[in-house]
């Protein structure tokens, strides 16, 4: 035998034991977010195959019973999924948005919540330190909160002679106000005014409306999961109102979105998805640090920029990750 088909073999029985442990009892584990499921089905894969390689399948040895809300921003709906899943109950509950940890902390304090991104979770109480996290809650933060000044930044170097730049905002993310204090912060250096515009439930066309009016040469997103479930019509009312507009998710960007600056929510899944075995394996929530992501990735959209008349600028060019044609 030689060395590779031994490796190979080797591979093949370390799997084989990992299945057999994980199949000796049967997981059931949560989600709960505010996006609409097209929104996150492409991370939820990403998931749901990082736990397969754990040794869970889902339809043999785990269920994954999903929660969101069909009213964008619905706290109340959230927390009536949130306390469905602990009724169930589950082995433990992941969560996307700030909202969705909110509603499972007040669900539970017993089962183990494990936020697949969330933007200040020390700031929201959701842990007491990032290190050793303590109760229930450990997860994955996505500095989005820290991100908001500089997507800022980004908007200004692509349109250098802007003075006023609107802001979209969903107000029943408790954490927009984070986001927009960060933005403001910038703003205040780029000598840059802002106008923030509300987006209640899903209604973007008021908003970019609200925006149109007061002349705004460019907008940035706040992060938010609602934003992502509906990049489409995002995407289609900016090119309407040739508005450039960045964003804090890259989904909006592959969507037809300007440009972002953000972390991969694929990479944060994969991430929530090991926590998810350890916890299942015995680890306790409270004992495991919250991660930050280890890469911000800039993502520009070039066709969009032609059809908005936007040239983007060769010092950014050159710090883009990756480029949408």
């Amino acid at each position: 035998m030689n060395r590779r088909d031994f490796f190979l073999g080797a591979l093949s029985v370390a799997l084989a034991v990992k299945v057999a442990q994980a199949q000796a009892r049967h997981y059931r584990i949560g989600y709960l977010t505010s996006a609409t499921p097209d929104a996150y089905n492409p991370m939820l894969d990403v998931f749901i195959a990082t736990l397969a390689r754990h040794g869970y399948q889902q339809g043999g040895n785990l269920s994954l019973v999903q929660r969101w809300s069909r009213s964008p921003g619905a706290s109340a709906e959230l927390e009536k999924h949130a306390v469905e899943l602990t009724n169930l109950p589950v082995d433990a509950i992941v969560t996307w948005g700030t909202q969705a940890t909110a509603a499972a902390q007040k669900a539970t304090r017993r089962i183990p919540i494990v936020m697949a991104n969330t933007a200040d979770p020390l700031g929201s109480r959701f842990v007491e330190s990032l290190a050793r996290p303590g109760g229930n809650i450990t997860g994955i933060s996505s500095l989005s909160t820290d991100l908001s000044g500089k997507v800022l930044s980004l908007l200004k170097e692509i349109v250098p002679s802007a003075t006023r730049i609107g802001v979209f905002r969903n107000p029943a993310n408790p954490v927009s106000k984070h986001h927009l204090q960060s933005a403001q912060r910038s703003a205040k250096t780029l000598d840059v005014e802002l106008i923030v515009a509300e987006v209640h439930g899903a209604d973007l066309p008021a908003a970019f409306a609200k925006l149109s009016a007061a002349s705004v040469q460019g907008a940035i997103a706040l992060a938010d999961p609602v934003f992502v479930s509906h990049r489409e019509q995002f995407a289609t009312l900016l090119l309407r109102h040739r508005l450039p507009v960045a964003f804090q998710r890259s989904e909006n960007v592959e969507a037809g979105g300007l440009i972002s600056y953000s972390a991969d929510l694929r990479e944060q899944f994969r991430l929530a998805a090991g926590y998810v075995h350890r916890i299942l394996q015995g680890t306790a929530p409270g004992d495991l640090p919250v991660l930050q992501p280890a890469k911000v990735e800039l993502v520009a959209n070039l066709k969009t920029a032609r059809a908005l008349g936007v040239t983007i600028p060769q010092a950014v060019r050159l710090r883009v990750d990756r480029v949408i044609e």
